[in-house]
């Protein structure tokens, strides 16, 4: 059971919000959906960089934990709990299991009626939420 050293603070992850929006909004990077991360022809190696695309999950796993597929791997317990806190907090902050949260947010993201804008106005949204409540543990 993580304690309260465990836990992220409410600064931490708006900060990964916000790294992870821009991440899915930069010049070669963009928000996908129906995979973590997809990358476009041709390939980085080939002289190219930056042409990887994100979606929600996978851009905040790759924020935090430098691999958009951290969820199948082992990681550090303070790296997995600011994933699992971010998740949680993007899709409202009332779910309390970390599958549930990923299942929650994929299933956002993959939605026909999810957008860009939609995408880009939460993480600002919850962002900004969290920045309110304060710097404490959530």
């Amino acid at each position: 059971m993580p304690t309260a050293i465990d836990e992220p603070t409410n600064e931490e992850i708006a900060e990964v919000l916000e790294q992870a929006k821009a991440l899915m909004n930069q010049k070669g990077a963009h928000w996908t959906q129906g995979s973590y991360r997809q990358r476009a022809y041709p390939y980085p190696s080939w002289g190219e960089s930056g042409v990887e695309s994100f979606c929600s999950a996978g851009a905040i796993q790759q924020v935090v934990a430098g691999d958009p597929y951290a969820h199948q791997k082992v990681i550090p317990h303070a790296k997995r709990r600011l994933i699992q806190r971010a998740m949680i907090e993007l899709m409202g902050g009332k779910i309390d299991n970390s599958t549930e949260a990923l299942h929650e947010i994929v299933t956002w993201n993959d939605s026909p009626d999810t957008t860009w804008s939609k995408v880009s106005a939460r993480f600002t949204r919850t962002a900004n939420r969290l920045r309110k409540k304060g710097n404490s543990p959530s």
